[in-house]
């Protein structure tokens, strides 16, 4: 089984000495293992993911940084003559597999902590022993960029989806670490047909070929809503410079008024991640079209749907149809999922019971009204209530039935969504969540 991971701090500034041509030396002592904190170079990147697996020791990352993703493969099998740095390896593993939880007490984390059992360390440790080897790579592949002198054309979704790529692999002899460039295009295991699932290679670039949708669906999704391709969809970031390294879901696009004329709005980018199907896809489509329909009111705490990033429109008498790779939907800001509220409801600092009330009060207007446009809800979890910056609380994940194991028996219906949300109601009201049999 494999079992990959979302880290739990993805960005690094991390810190490397400026010696040793990004080797480590075996020494008398560990402290040329060691994390250095006074060292003269930042690098900055991001962890998109990581996988480990229980039938091997393997890890593979998927970083990014600069604009450019990197996959890297780390594995025993290419440590030679390098004991001690196995068995380091082997501990970190354990931990980012969740064999050991151990506390991180803030100790520099040396190549001989093996030795040790008194040093501890945290996942986010396991994380920097294991990609320092790495990032004077980075640094030559992906160089840091002078933002003052780039071109002011922003960074889109295409730049982020389809950015070139390198795999890097870990080995190790006598010690050293010896990191290398494998290959300038996707590791094995990424589809490359730009068709069904998964992620796909453009010319030794990153890129996804999101859920195929048949032609004749297809075309029926025009009438109703608008497509755009990556390059039509900038990212939204405070910082312009995020978009270089950090995952996307603020984007903005151009939407059209009823006038005919185009405004800009933020959206949230909602990715068709590999376990995406065809038929999930098409049971949310309908809810969204549905709720379109019915011009719902706008102050409805519901979210909308604005649009569809496809990758490839293939309109002709084979039937390829094309592949979506992302629904466009109403961003909410500062937004937090309902669960994040279960610990807080006894003592001070929980939402107040005014609050609570109207948070009720709109999930019960929401979904009443979704009910009169024919739209069932569905997917009735606390992880699906995000409450805005603004104590608002609002319907999201319309049509999707991926979650049935936590949902009240007859999901899918008007019955299932009124039950679901008594539930909901007995959560809010006093912090119980009891999804009962």
């Amino acid at each position: 089984m494999m079992v990959m991971k979302k880290p739990t701090k993805a960005n690094h500034n991390v810190s490397i000495p400026d010696d040793d041509n990004g080797t480590h030396n075996n020494d008398n002592d560990n402290t040329a293992h060691r994390l250095e904190i006074h060292a003269r170079i930042q690098v900055r990147y991001e962890i998109e993911s990581f996988t480990t697996s229980i039938h091997n020791d393997d890890t593979a990352f998927a970083v990014r940084r600069n604009g450019k993703v990197f996959y890297l493969e780390i594995s025993p099998i290419y440590f030679k003559n390098s004991p001690r740095a196995t068995r380091t390896y082997r501990r970190c593993l354990a931990i980012l597999r969740g064999d050991i939880i151990v506390p991180s007490y803030g100790k520099d984390m040396g190549m001989g902590m093996e030795d040790n059992d008194d040093m501890s360390i945290s996942e986010q440790e396991a994380h920097e022993w294991m990609l320092r080897p790495f990032e004077r790579l980075f640094l030559q592949l992906a160089p840091d960029l002078d933002l003052d002198h780039l071109p002011g054309k922003p960074v889109t979704l295409a730049d982020y989806l389809f950015a070139e790529c390198f795999v890097l692999r870990l080995y190790m002899s006598r010690e050293r670490f010896r990191p290398r460039v494998v290959s300038a295009s996707l590791p094995p295991g990424y589809s490359r047909t730009g068709t069904g699932t998964g992620s796909r290679e453009v010319g030794g670039r990153a890129g996804r070929g999101g859920v195929h949708l048949p032609t004749h669906l297809l075309e029926q999704t025009k009438f109703w809503t608008r497509l755009y391709r990556p390059s039509e969809v900038t990212l939204s970031f405070d910082n312009p410079n995020d978009a270089l390294f950090r995952a996307t879901k603020r984007v903005a696009v151009l939407v059209n008024n009823n006038d005919e004329s185009e405004r800009k709005t933020v959206c949230f980018f909602k990715d068709m991640e590999s376990s995406y199907s065809t038929e999930r896809l098409v049971s949310e489509l309908e809810a969204y079209k549905r709720v379109h329909a019915a011009r719902l009111d706008p102050r409805l705490k519901v979210c909308r749907l604005y649009g569809i990033v496809v990758a490839d429109v293939i309109a002709n008498d084979d039937n390829d149809g094309g592949s979506f790779l992302g629904l466009l939907l109403t961003y909410i800001d500062r937004a937090c999922p309902l669960s994040c509220f279960s610990g807080i409801y006894t003592g001070a600092g929980g939402p107040s019971m005014l609050t609570r009330r109207m948070w009720v009060s709109q999930l019960e207007l929401a979904l009443s009204e979704l009910h009169r446009a024919g739209v069932i809800w569905g997917n009735m979890h606390t992880e699906n209530v995000l409450i805005d910056g603004d104590e608002n609380a609002w319907i999201t994940e319309l049509g999707s039935l991926e979650m049935s194991g936590l949902m009240e028996e007859g999901a899918g219906t008007v019955k299932g969504d009124i039950k679901g949300m008594e539930r909901l109601r007995d959560f809010i009201q006093r912090g119980e969540l009891r999804w009962d049999r």
